[in-house]
């Protein structure tokens, strides 16, 4: 093969383009926020009549926040609001996506989500969950937290009408991801863009604690 002079490489000037490439395709990419939501027992069982999930909002707007522990309860209520704040707080853009599964179709939780600000409602339903345990609803979650794709997962520390404080870390054990509980506040981290960080209270101590995102 004939040619010229040799062609000099400076590798140095390589890895720093692709270093390059790769900090442009993070900041375009969105941080995928998922919220597991679940409406409370409130809901007409399946076979019975009762108020449907827009005559629910409807009512809960009539009525005032002493309608919010009828839909969500305030735990999960918690964990979609820290979702929809770390678009304000993150550098990267955030995308909100909420989560359901049940037993018995009700749409009152993902639509009020909607109307919050979230991005996406996903909802798995399926007669079999009413009689699962919560490791059979965690398994379900877990799975449609995969099919929608996260970086970061937020629930609700209990359900107000379960009180078992189990599906967020049994659905983080399923995912292999790292998991905080009994947080009280979950922020993005000022000092590190690639984590959040949360604080929990033990005893007479505040513990702050990051977790890196992937």
């Amino acid at each position: 093969m004939s040619g010229g002079p040799p062609i000099t490489i400076d590798r140095r000037r390589v890895r720093s383009f692709m270093s390059s490439a790769q900090d442009r395709r993070k900041q375009r990419e969105p941080v995928r926020v998922v919220v597991l939501l679940r409406a409370t027992r409130a809901a007409p069982a399946a076979g019975t009549t009762g108020p449907t999930p827009v005559q629910r909002l409807a009512r809960r707007s009539e009525e005032g926040a002493s309608m919010l522990e009828d839909l969500l309860g305030p735990c999960d209520e918690a964990a979609l609001t820290t979702a929809l704040a770390l678009r304000g707080e993150a550098s990267n853009p955030v995308q909100v996506t909420t989560v359901s599964a049940s037993g018995v179709r009700d749409d009152a939780a993902l639509i009020h989500s909607l109307a919050r600000g979230a991005d996406r409602a996903l909802a798995v339903v399926d007669p079999a969950l009413t009689v699962v345990d919560y490791h059979g609803v965690a398994r379900v979650l877990a799975a449609a937290v995969k099919h929608a794709g996260f970086d970061l997962v937020l629930a609700g520390q209990t359900s107000l009408d379960e009180v078992q404080s189990v599906i967020g870390p049994a659905v983080a054990e399923l995912l292999g991801i790292w998991h905080l509980s009994d947080m009280y506040q979950v922020r993005a981290d000022p000092e590190v863009p690639t984590a959040v960080r949360g604080e929990r209270r033990e005893l007479d101590l505040v513990r702050t604690l990051r977790i890196p995102l992937p």
